[in-house]
């Protein structure tokens, strides 16, 4: 291992370098782990991280899977400043970078530390587990700690979709499709690199989708080396070739995104023909075809798929539930190729309902009385009379806010489920519309589900 790599154009630089296989992993970055070429002197740890890599089959890890033994739960019962052990994680990152420490030297703390990540997973501090694991992160990479740190970034995934934190998702996919890429498994890897760069456009995280586009594009050239020796083609098993013709389609069409040059490479160098169309939806200044032309994004290709995905939302349907217990939002998805593997459930606030006030809240309404002077009408003679006016003043409605979105992974059976949205209130009304995009730009939309929040 080395420290202070860096690589040209991207955003900060790498303060450890690991090679495994035929790949160099730099480490240290914020936005995330950058896969370069190397030779094969890491091969020998290569068989270590496909093994860990298994365990990722896309579900949320159970806590226990942290276990350290009863020594190790004992030091971390005594390590309650979560930010002290999160400082000396990145201390050690750093001593072993430059050579300082040896992975035998941090054993017992890294140990202590993973102890930690447990406990908090299994008390529900999901805030702090994404800051333990975040800076577990390079340290477990440096000392090849493979299972570990496939456990801890599928903790942070988990722990970062439970409290909604859009930017820790990105990251842990980018970090674990990252991990998938340098084992060799493209399929997998597309798909959590791909859904890293989706969430990272969404957020305008610029460095963040640097780091992801430059490992798409390792990926892609991967690929190439792969038709270059014959090994997307052959079919010693039965499903290889359909398998893998599946991993290029969606690889070109995930690079178009990015910006297509290296994707054209991958076809060109397997003695076909790409044609990259630099007018893909979204880019700025993208001009509408002309009639009977290729629309924009499918490549050049007139016969692409023109249709948006079809998704909806099974549950909750309409009706009004109490603030604490919305159902999780379920439905299906799309599964035709190009489509991709992510439902976003937007939440959006229709207002206040419109309802009597309760006698509790009448209570609290605001009262004033003005005293208005009368004078007898003559030929009446009298002293003068007083009326009073009471004007009551309703409370306002409640504030409604903006929910945070919910995100869902597409299952192979077309299923998804978002979990409970958190944040809403009571007195307020809400429109869900669950959508689905494909490679091509096209985005399909549910029919909207209207949630009343009442109080229990």
């Amino acid at each position: 291992m080395s420290s202070a790599a860096s690589e040209p154009g991207l955003p900060g630089s790498a303060r450890g370098r690991v090679t495994v296989g035929d790949s160099v992993l730099q480490l240290g970055r914020p936005a995330g782990t950058v896969i370069s070429s190397g030779d094969a002197a890491g091969a020998d740890d290569l068989p270590e991280l496909v093994d860990a890599l298994a365990e990722d089959d896309g579900k949320a890890p159970d806590a226990a899977e942290h276990g350290v033994g009863t020594d190790a739960e004992a030091v971390v019962e005594r390590a309650s400043d979560v930010t002290a052990q999160v400082e000396r994680a990145n201390t050690l990152f750093t001593e072993v970078a430059d050579g300082n420490l040896s992975a035998y030297d941090v054993k017992d703390e890294v140990d202590v530390l993973l102890g930690l990540l447990g406990r908090l997973d299994r008390e529900g501090r999901f805030r702090e587990v994404l800051a333990v694991a975040r800076a577990l992160s390079g340290l477990l990479g440096l000392v090849r700690r493979w299972l570990e740190l496939v456990r801890s970034l599928r903790t942070a995934l988990g722990a970062a979709e439970k409290v909604g934190d859009l930017d820790a998702v990105g990251w842990a996919e980018h970090e674990l499709g990252s991990l998938h890429l340098v084992a060799g498994h493209a399929a997998v890897a597309e798909r959590r690199l791909g859904q890293a760069r989706e969430i990272r456009q969404r957020l305008g995280d610029r460095d963040g989708l640097a780091v992801t586009d430059h490992n798409l594009q390792a990926l892609c050239r991967m690929l190439r080396r792969l038709l270059r020796d014959g090994r997307l083609t052959q079919d010693d098993e039965a499903d290889q070739g359909p398998r893998y013709r599946r991993v290029i389609t969606l690889v070109v069409a995930a690079l178009l995104l990015v910006g297509g040059g290296v994707a054209g490479a991958v076809i060109r160098g397997s003695g076909g023909h790409a044609t990259h169309n630099p007018h893909v939806p979204g880019n700025p200044g993208a001009p509408t075809p002309a009639g009977g032309g290729p629309t924009p994004g499918n490549g050049g290709n007139p016969t692409a798929d023109q249709t948006a995905p079809n998704v909806n939302i099974s549950k909750p349907g309409s009706g009004s539930y109490p603030a604490t217990n919305v159902p999780p939002f379920t439905g299906t998805a799309g599964l035709a190729p190009g489509d991709l593997p992510t439902v976003t459930v937007a939440i959006t606030p229709s207002g206040p309902v419109a309802s009597r006030p309760s006698e509790a809240s009448l209570a609290a309404f605001t009262t004033s009385s003005t005293t208005t002077p009368t004078t007898a009408t003559p030929p009446t003679t009298g002293p003068t009379t007083t009326t009073s006016t009471t004007t009551t003043t309703a409370p306002p409605p409640p504030p409604c806010g903006s929910p945070s979105p919910l995100q869902a992974t597409v299952q192979s059976d077309g299923t998804w489920d978002a979990g409970s949205p958190q944040g809403l209130i009571a007195g307020c009304q809400y429109v869900a519309v669950a959508s689905q995009s494909d490679q091509t730009g096209h985005t399909g939309e549910s029919d909207s589900v209207t949630l009343t929040i009442v109080r229990k």
